[in-house]
């Protein structure tokens, strides 16, 4: 068990009732600790509420009240409580809902020590990427309103989020209810290197220096160093490479710097950054041209994964948001014709795919995304569903 882990249980394991709160950078590992650091105890049930999913399209009401609380009263549901009641379709009852399931949850606890953990991960995303229209953020419970027996656990880049209570905040923040991740260690980041294969001609000093301990950061820099082809090529990547510094967005404008450089580059990550799922790279060589895929590989391999079938996918969603930004410009103004433009290339690509390329099935999101409201009535049929 990792120390972050330890640190969340014994944490889980001294507060009663209310929130706790788990707070680190983009890359840090929040979300896969609270995936598997929330071990549901013999005496335990966990509800859990992703505002972000990895690799799944957003703006798909994740951030919404209503969504939010319909599926946190259908989980409770299903671990026993509320036996009479039926999820609502309107807000207000939801409310009203919830408030009657911690209740009883909170009676479970009393009579047979069975304690109700709803972990919510990702609250940060909600101001960065949703435009709901009515965050679950402010449909938080009050502290005085969660009763013994039931704790929330919030996992965030930072808790200071205009909608959520100041008095969540508050007690999320304090010291004995606030786990705060930090950085890896001198020796996780050389044992990193090895499992991946880095030579032994790189200097683990220079490396922990470079990525200061941050997790996102040492795997893009040991992405790096796995690209350079020599000793040479490898002490250049560590001397004038990115540094994290602490700030992921720093290091993205240093790496950008590359980027800007090369337009081809430009060209295939501006798609690269609103595609959902991995792209094949003949698929990419069609879009934009293969001497433009060759060129963000070369500018930007590092920031990038790719799975068996070598389908290219931006590695983290923080760099997906830094793309975005910089690539949905011109002359410094945001051009939504030019990224709608993308969006129908995009979903070109997409009804022209094989039928076993996972992009086939992005058709509707991507004129969705595009605006062309029209196309995406036409397509939204049963039987497309069905099939």
């Amino acid at each position: 068990m990792s120390p972050h882990s330890e640190e969340l249980q014994r944490v889980l394991g001294e507060i009663g009732s209310g929130y706790v709160s788990l707070i680190g950078p983009p890359g840090c590992g929040k979300s896969t600790l609270l995936a598997t650091g929330v071990l549901p105890a013999p005496r335990a049930v966990v509800i859990r509420y992703t505002a972000y999913v990895p690799n799944e399209g957003q703006g798909l009401g994740r951030a919404e009240a209503f969504d939010f609380l319909h599926d946190v009263v259908t989980q409770l549901k299903q671990s026993g409580v509320g036996a009479e009641i039926i999820p609502g379709k309107e807000l207000a009852e939801l409310h009203a809902q919830l408030e009657t399931l911690l209740l009883e949850a909170a009676k479970r606890y009393g009579a047979d020590g069975i304690r109700t953990l709803i972990v919510i991960d990702g609250l940060d995303h909600v101001p960065r990427q949703e435009r709901p229209g009515r965050s679950f953020l402010s449909e938080l419970p009050l502290p005085q309103a969660v009763p013994e027996g039931v704790v929330f656990v919030l996992g965030t880049q930072r808790l200071e989020l205009d909608e959520i209570a100041p008095a969540v905040v508050s007690q999320a923040g304090q010291g004995r209810r606030c786990v705060k991740v930090r950085p890896l260690t001198r020796e996780a980041v050389r044992r990193l290197a090895d499992l991946a294969g880095v030579p032994d001609d790189v200097d683990g000093d220079a490396l922990y220096a470079r990525t200061s301990g941050h997790p996102l950061s040492a795997r893009y820099a040991i992405g790096a160093l796995l690209g350079a082809g020599t000793p040479d090529a490898r002490r250049a990547s560590l001397q004038e490479g990115p540094s994290y510094g602490g700030d992921v967005d720093v290091y993205y404008e240093r790496a950008w710097l590359d980027i800007e450089r090369d337009p081809n580059a430009r060209r295939a990550l501006a798609y690269l950054s609103l595609a959902e799922g991995p792209i094949a790279v003949s698929s990419l060589d069609r879009l934009v041209g293969p001497e433009s895929t060759d060129a963000a590989w070369r500018a930007a391999g590092h920031l990038l994964v790719r799975d068996s079938q070598n389908a290219w996918a931006v590695f983290h969603n923080s760099f997906r948001l830094f793309l975005r930004d910089r690539t949905g410009l011109r002359h410094g103004m945001s051009d939504l014709g030019a990224v709608r433009a993308r969006y129908r290339e995009l979903a070109e690509l997409a009804r022209d795919a094989d039928p076993e390329d996972p992009q086939r099935w992005l058709e509707l999101r991507y004129r969705a995304r595009a605006d062309d409201q029209s196309a995406v009535a036409s397509l939204a049929s049963s039987e497309r569903y069905r099939g």
